[in-house]
C-alpha cells in the first residue's frame, strides 16, 4: 500500500514524524495544492491520499486532529450568475455528499475571520 500525505509547509508536517509514508509539501493555496496532487498521483499512484493541514475552526471547542465528513468551497459566491452559493459557475450538479460523521470543512481562497455564510 502506498500513501500519500499532502501539506502546505514542512514546519505542520516533518516527513520523520510520518515516515516511511511520502509527504507531498505543496505551498499554499488550492491551486498549488491541485498542481501538486494532480503530479503525484500519477507519479506515484497511491492506495490512499491524506490532505493533511492546520486550519482555524469558526466553531467553538474543536481541537486537536479532525476528520471531517463534508468539504464546501465556503467563499465561492456567483449568485449574481444565478448559481447557489458555494458552486463554481459550470461546475457539474453539487456534490453535496457527506463521507463521514466529521464536522464539515470550508475551503477557500481567503482567510475565514467569522462564521461564513455558507
Amino acid at each position: 500500500m502506498t500513501t500519500l500525505i499532502f501539506v502546505a509547509f514542512e514546519d505542520e508536517l516533518p516527513a520523520r514524524m510520518v515516515a516511511p509514508h511520502r509527504v507531498i509539501y505543496t505551498g499554499v493555496g488550492k491551486v498549488n495544492a491541485a498542481l501538486a496532487a494532480v503530479d503525484a498521483l500519477a507519479k506515484h499512484r497511491p492506495t490512499l491520499a491524506i490532505n493533511y493541514g492546520s486550519a482555524g475552526a469558526v466553531a467553538p471547542g474543536l481541537t486537536g486532529l479532525i476528520e471531517c465528513g463534508r468539504a464546501v468551497q465556503r467563499d465561492m459566491d456567483l449568485r449574481v450568475l444565478g448559481t447557489p452559493l458555494g458552486e463554481t459557475y459550470g461546475d457539474a450538479p453539487p456534490h453535496d455528499e457527506r463521507w463521514g460523521e466529521g464536522p464539515t470543512v470550508g475551503t477557500g481562497d481567503s482567510f475565514a475571520s467569522e462564521t461564513p455564510e455558507l
